[in-house]
């Protein structure tokens, strides 16, 4: 999920920041679906799924917010570059 959000970040357009952000929605429903299986083959307790399927609803939460803000500049025509401070070296 994370590798989505930030390939969408290194993207110029934000019709390709939306698209990651959508992917990293879907592997979060991948995500949870899998801590289903865990919790029917015992792997996590009723109490850890319930935990942690709040915490995806959070973060789908938060993926939807960040969205509208791609699809609001899409409208407005304000583009915003990629997020490269992370690869600048530190001296």
């Amino acid at each position: 999920m994370i590798s989505n959000i930030a390939e969408g970040f290194g993207r110029f357009s934000d019709n390709d920041r939306r698209h990651f952000l959508d992917m990293a929605n879907g592997s979060l429903m991948e995500i949870s679906a899998q801590l289903e299986i865990a919790e029917l083959r015992h792997y996590i307790d009723a109490q850890c799924l319930e935990q942690l399927d709040n915490e995806i609803v959070i973060i789908v939460k938060q993926l939807a917010k960040l969205r509208s803000r791609f699809t609001q500049s899409a409208s407005s025509s304000t583009h915003l570059t990629p997020n490269t401070h992370h690869l600048t070296p530190t001296t």
